[in-house]
């Protein structure tokens, strides 16, 4: 529902980010070299020249980044809020058809967490992996157009580091999920203690209580570094299989110009280019483990509103 209402918003946002990843890519990187080579050959007539069309173009390539961030913001300022109101317009409704006799502020925490994952979520999306992923596509086509086999070599690295996400993709979901639903319980419970203090106090539970709730801080912090240690190994093999396929593709460039099948100027774009995508790619493979998380954080709220999953639209 919330695409159809900002479906001209988002493919705008990807129109531009795909933009970007041309300018930086294809033209940037390009008289970044051509810059070097003019003053490393003592040419300041063409080094000055490019050096202009270098200011002009990252002029250019910050208003657009501006235009990205208008749309972003956009979709992001109304989503936390639209996502709060349809699910408390679900929660009415359904009520309205038929009372439940649930303690509805319980669900204020849920509420709460489900709108603000899916924020975080869209805002890492808009923010990281459509532009990074953008640039790597983009970074693709490039060296394809230099080497079939450079191509090559950048397309088995990619295809590397996505297959081990991919393969513990599974466990890092079952980890969130088991760390997300412990946060969660020991949130409600800390609610339940802070709405309830005085009968606590009153009855003498003060110890009890206390227990209880360190039991359930010990075990989310058990939890939580179980998760993040899992996702920092991962996170290790994706470095090594990124740098490695940096490594490979620099190497391969420096045969090419040693053959003189590439000028000086084009190694330097390449080589400025994998610099490059080692950021992106290593902010892509954060991102995803992240995002792992965020649905962890999701799957661990939603069992509070399927009684009112007939009623949602």
């Amino acid at each position: 529902k919330y695409y159809d209402e900002e479906k001209t918003n988002i493919l705008l946002l990807i129109l531009t980010s795909i933009t970007l990843s041309i300018l930086q890519t294809n033209v940037i990187s390009s008289f970044n070299a051509k810059i070097i080579n003019s003053l490393h050959e003592r040419n300041f007539i063409d080094g000055i020249s490019h050096f202009k069309w270098f200011m002009v173009l990252w002029i250019i390539y910050i208003l657009i980044t501006r235009v990205y961030k208008l749309h972003q913001n956009h979709i992001l300022t109304k989503l936390r809020q639209w996502i709060r109101f349809k699910i408390t317009e679900s929660l009415m409704i359904s009520n309205n058809l038929a009372l439940s006799n649930m303690n509805f502020t319980k669900l204020s925490a849920p509420i709460s967490r489900v709108s603000t994952t899916c924020f975080s979520l869209a805002s890492d999306i808009m923010s990281y992996i459509i532009p990074n992923l953008g640039f790597i596509i983009i970074s693709l086509f490039f060296l394809f157009s230099y080497s079939i086999n450079l191509g090559l070599i950048f397309t088995v690295g990619n295809i590397l580091w996505i297959l081990l996400l991919k393969g513990y993709l599974n466990k890092l979901r079952e980890l969130s999920q088991i760390y997300e639903s412990s946060s969660v319980k020991t949130e409600t419970y800390l609610a339940e203690i802070l709405n309830n203090m005085d009968k606590v106090i009153v009855r003498g539970q003060y110890n009890f209580e206390n227990k209880s709730f360190k039991l359930l801080m010990t075990d989310t912090i058990n939890n939580a570094q179980n998760y993040y240690s899992t996702v920092s190994n991962i996170m290790l093999g994706t470095d090594l299989i990124i740098i490695v396929t940096i490594f490979a593709c620099i190497a391969y460039s420096m045969n090419m110009l040693k053959e003189k099948t590439i000028s000086a100027t084009s190694f330097i774009t390449l080589f400025t280019l994998l610099i490059l995508f080692r950021e992106k790619v290593t902010t892509i493979a954060v991102q995803t483990a992240d995002f792992v998380e965020l649905y962890g954080r999701t799957e661990a709220v939603v069992h509070w509103f399927k009684d009112f999953d007939m009623f949602v639209q």
